[in-house]
């Protein structure tokens, strides 16, 4: 029983990245930043008239003169991709603050993994993820009607929020917080992943550029997650936003993490305070 567990426990982790407790948050997080294209300017003349003079439209804005204009980046389209990704799922150590760490009781490794993603809105980019070359404890995990080992996420949406001072991705099923990130079986065991999964952008962070990364962190020892955040903080009562993961059998629910970085490649874009 104790195999069991520790097999089915360790594959959830696969998904923290694509995109972030059995009661994860259903509210919006709040949005401080926003996605934006960094485009050159139109002229009058032979005088550019933008609103930013540094390229990837960094810095404060002026009135004109400008060689740079920042755009709607909805509906760009890019790409994802990692190297090895090390996941985690613990038994938490204080059920009732389940995002501290506990004991790790599983681990799992993908080599490496292939995305797409598009922006749906000036806040938000949908995302799905095929992580390749997956085991658990030896054994291979698979989505259903994927390549044996692979692993791939149903369509996810992705949040930009702050935390802490730092510009924060949310991920979450497109179909809504009831919805699965991803069900997939290893060699008997079948994992159905739930909630969210946290990120923090870097490389594109108040100015454009082509390529960032969303970086998730863990503790190896506890599994504790690097970042902590509570969804919905404006409507009342706070929900905390994690990654669990139902596995059958035999049957229980745990949290997760993880150590990877996902390299993100598209337009010139950046995530600006809105």
């Amino acid at each position: 029983m104790k195999r069991i567990r520790i097999m089915g426990l360790c594959a959830l982790a696969v998904f923290a990245f694509s995109a972030v407790a059995a009661a994860t948050a259903s509210a919006t997080p709040v949005v401080l930043h926003e996605f934006a294209l960094c485009v050159k300017a139109a002229k009058v003349g032979k005088t550019y008239v933008g609103h930013y003079t540094a390229k990837g439209c960094a810095g404060p804005a002026v009135e004109t003169g400008g060689k740079y204009e920042r755009a709607s980046a909805i509906g760009d389209k890019g790409t994802s991709k990692s190297k090895t990704s090390t996941l985690y799922s613990y038994i938490p150590a204080n059920e009732a603050e389940p995002w501290g760490g506990g004991t790790v009781v599983g681990k799992v490794t993908c080599k490496k993994s292939a995305g797409t993603t598009e922006v749906i809105s000036a806040m938000s980019e949908s995302s799905l993820i095929n992580f390749e070359d997956c085991t658990s404890e030896g054994k291979k995990c698979t989505s259903p009607g994927n390549t044996v080992g692979d692993i791939k996420t149903n369509l996810l949406t992705a949040t930009l929020a702050l935390e802490a001072g730092k510009v924060i991705s949310v991920a979450t099923p497109a179909a809504g917080p009831e919805a699965p990130d991803a069900e997939f079986n290893c060699e008997g065991l079948a994992v159905v992943t739930l909630g969210s999964s946290i990120g923090e952008l870097s490389g594109n962070v108040e100015k454009a550029s082509k390529t960032s990364k969303d970086t998730l962190t863990v503790e190896e020892k506890t599994g504790k997650p690097g970042i902590s955040f509570y969804e919905g903080p404006e409507s009342g009562e706070q929900n905390l936003a994690l990654l669990v993961s139902l596995v059958t059998p035999p049957g229980v629910e745990l949290p997760s993490g993880e150590n990877t970085t996902q390299e993100l490649k598209g337009g010139e874009i950046g995530v600006f305070a809105a």
